[in-house]
């Protein structure tokens, strides 16, 4: 008779499980999702959709074996969308790859029954929306969340027209002709919400578009057909896409658009929201660390609390997450240099990280309270709690006089390092 498992090996074997099953419940870190694009089939084809609603949430994981049911197509939609990642150049920005993995994952939200088939409409865009969400857990910035997003709601744009020995008119009036008039009114259309968050040159977003596009189509189904008989082919939507594409690099900007804003010495420059909740509170110090730094106004930051950390230099003030705390401050609009200047007094990114996130804002000028994307840093929690040398605390103090805000939030916060930790620390800042 043959003996069963002992004691031992079934402990073994649970423990397996409980390690497996620890490591499926973990949310997966932007560097790991950007490490899994290089080889996405390769990836994430041994994962389960648990493991994929584990790693990346259930929008993500309704990907995985959904069937598309339309002729254009002929894998999986989840299958599909790692295809076209892997049909990207191999020196296709991170954004770019991103953008192929996310762009139809609205497409089980999106779908509608049509004569016996599945049909998308609108399916982009809720793409994009879908894929903001999921970037933002990730730890995406606003701007490349911007980036990515772009990508995704236009990526399904060019289905609309026509080449011209297709024909369009009045069998098929929502069509419009490839030629160059179309294509430059349709990248007008895009010019300054392109610059409103990108510094690269306006041809370098449309090149990943197309590259995108291409990517997507090589995908599909090599023959498309309907009732029968051939309506489209992989060959033909390729052949669409590089007509427009020679279209959109013969595009000039018209007079007073971007590339005439770029050659301006005037030019805006792109800036951020900047949350401050100590010692950048103090507006003498923030004027000469950050000379083009605005104050924009101030905000109360809900469910987090304030306190302070120890690292290797002092103890300086940091946040954390308290469901019904609040941490008052203030948001300064802040240019590229004055980013790199407060990069470098917080230490970032070696004691602080970049958080980003939504908050009312009640601005200065007009008292009007309105939702602002902000920036802010936050000190890693394996520095233990500490207390700042007097200067500093002195120096967070004149900023909260500055904006008008409650003292005893940090005399508070204070207070509770001094319980917790007692050891007095001397400050550089």
């Amino acid at each position: 008779m043959k003996a069963g498992p002992s004691r031992r090996q079934e402990a073994d074997a649970a423990e397996r499980r409980r390690r497996q099953k620890g490591e499926a419940q973990r949310r997966m870190e932007r560097k790991e999702f950007e490490y899994s694009l290089i080889k996405p089939m390769e990836y994430w084809k041994r994962k389960s959709r648990e493991d994929i609603e584990s790693l990346l949430g259930a929008e993500t994981a309704a990907m995985a074996g959904f069937d598309q049911r339309n002729p254009h197509h002929c894998y999986d939609l989840f299958e599909h969308s790692l295809r076209t990642v892997e049909n990207l150049s191999p020196d296709s920005p991170v954004s770019l790859r991103a953008a192929a993995f996310f762009h139809d994952v609205g497409k089980p939200t999106a779908a509608r029954e049509k004569e016996g088939r599945l049909v998308f409409y609108g399916h982009a865009g809720t793409s994009a929306r879908m894929a903001w969400r999921i970037l933002e857990r990730l730890g995406y910035f606003c701007e490349e969340r911007q980036e990515i997003c772009f990508y995704i709601a236009h990526h399904d744009d060019f289905i609309s027209y026509a080449m011209p020995e297709e024909g369009s008119g009045r069998e098929k009036p929502h069509l419009r002709l490839v030629n160059q008039e179309n294509i430059a009114a349709y990248l007008a259309k895009f010019e300054n919400e392109i610059a409103e968050w990108t510094v690269s040159p306006a041809g370098e977003i449309w090149e990943n578009l197309f590259q995108l596009c291409c990517a997507d189509i090589s995908a599909q189904a090599e023959i498309v057909y309907k009732n029968g008989r051939v309506v489209n082919s992989r060959r033909k939507k390729l052949e669409k896409i590089t007509r427009i594409r020679e279209l959109a690099r013969k595009y000039d900007s018209p007079p007073g658009a971007r590339d005439e804003a770029e050659k301006s010495p005037g030019k805006k420059e792109k800036r951020k929201s900047y949350l401050a909740y100590g010692s950048n509170l103090n507006i003498a110090q923030m004027r000469e660390r950050c000379p083009g730094a605005e104050i924009m106004g101030t905000a109360v930051l809900k469910d987090y609390r304030l306190l302070a950390r120890r690292g290797p230099s002092g103890a300086y003030l940091s946040i954390e997450e308290e469901e019904g705390a609040a941490v008052p401050a203030a948001v300064w609009s802040v240019g590229p240099e004055d980013e790199k200047a407060l990069d470098e007094y917080e230490g970032f990114p070696k004691l602080y990280y970049k958080k980003e996130l939504s908050v009312p804002i009640r601005e200065r000028e007009s008292g009007m309270v309105r939702e602002c994307r902000v920036f802010m840093y936050i000190m890693y929690r394996e520095y233990p709690y500490g207390i700042p040398a007097d200067a500093y605390v002195e120096d967070c103090l004149q900023g909260y006089r500055d904006f008008g805000l409650d003292e005893a939030v940090l005399l508070e916060a204070l207070a509770f390092c001094r319980a917790a930790d007692g050891n007095y620390g001397k400050d550089r800042r």
